[in-house]
């Protein structure tokens, strides 16, 4: 009677410590919510002036597999910065050469993708991303780039932003004096989050942990010190497949071949399908008496 007082007593207080540690963790999330409106803006002035044009870099989504992140441009126009023969934008991207902007126009949205220059997604989660942007813009939205020389050139302000989910930007805007027009280069970089780099480092954690105890387990059996269970194998063999699938849970869906799996999804693949047939040879190899069926 006693020892069932004791069992329940013991047990009555593992519920209540699991029931108290949801509701701290409750409480954390609560308190760690993000408050208010968040202000995405990392590089440029706040405010435009009314001769200036203004630039709106915001950097929407990053594909590190193709090394190139998905940017909106904005152009917005001050009062008396755009004369009545319009202005043109002149960008290094590629695929943007130019953007006119009129008169009457308050607000021009493009959208294009902009190379990195430097990083690589092998470094997954630790990967960092760079380049660079540059904008001129001269009078007359007509001017092709041979042209461009021979224009006025219209005071230029770039701001740039990030709503990229999963990384953290950061840059400089400097203003480079040229003989025709000052550029405006936009230094960008982008790392990942804190959150997906703790959440992916706990992830190689978890996939050590898990393949040195089947390691554990396997080792316990083979030398005699466990009795063999059917179990054993269809455990083992089911976390083979489950190791692949909880990669699914990886941020970003990086592409085989990071410093990720070679650092821990490779590791474990390979133990936890050694110790399969570590299994199936020790059961095949050991007599039946000895298995203790």
């Amino acid at each position: 009677m006693i020892a069932m007082m004791l069992r329940r007593t013991t047990s009555q207080r593992v519920l209540i410590g699991v029931v108290l540690g949801c509701v701290l963790l409750a409480v954390a999330v609560v308190l760690l919510r993000p408050r208010g409106p968040t202000d995405h803006q990392f590089a440029g002035p706040t405010e435009l002036d009314d001769r200036e044009l203004g630039v709106d870099v915001v950097v929407e989504s990053v594909d590190a597999a193709r090394q190139v992140a998905r940017v909106r441009i904005n152009t917005l126009a001050g009062a008396t910065a755009v004369p009545a023969e319009g202005v043109a934008l002149f960008t290094s991207i590629g695929s943007l050469p130019r953007i006119q902007v009129f008169p009457g126009s308050a607000v021009r949205e493009v959208t294009a993708d902009v190379p990195f220059a430097t990083g690589d997604v092998v470094d997954y989660p630790f990967d960092r991303y760079g380049g660079d942007l540059i904008f001129v813009a001269v009078t007359d939205a007509s001017t092709t780039a041979e042209q461009f020389l021979d224009r006025p050139a219209v005071p230029l302000v770039v701001r740039a932003s990030n709503t990229a989910v999963g990384f953290s930007a950061s840059g400089t805007i400097t203003e480079v004096p040229t003989g025709f027009a000052p550029l405006e280069d936009l230094t960008l970089g982008m790392t990942r989050t804190p959150p997906v780099r703790h959440w992916v480092t706990a992830m190689m954690a978890i996939y050590w942990l898990v393949a040195l105890g089947i390691v554990g387990v396997v080792l316990a059996v083979a030398l005699r010190v466990r009795r063999w269970e059917t179990l054993m194998l269809a455990l083992t063999t089911s976390v083979l497949f489950a190791l692949t699938g909880f990669r699914a849970a990886a941020p970003g869906t990086p592409p085989i071949g990071t410093f990720f799996d070679y650092a821990s999804w490779f590791w474990a693949e390979g133990l936890v399908a050694t110790c399969v047939v570590v299994l199936v040879v020790h059961y095949l190899a050991t007599r039946r008496e000895a298995l203790g069926l």
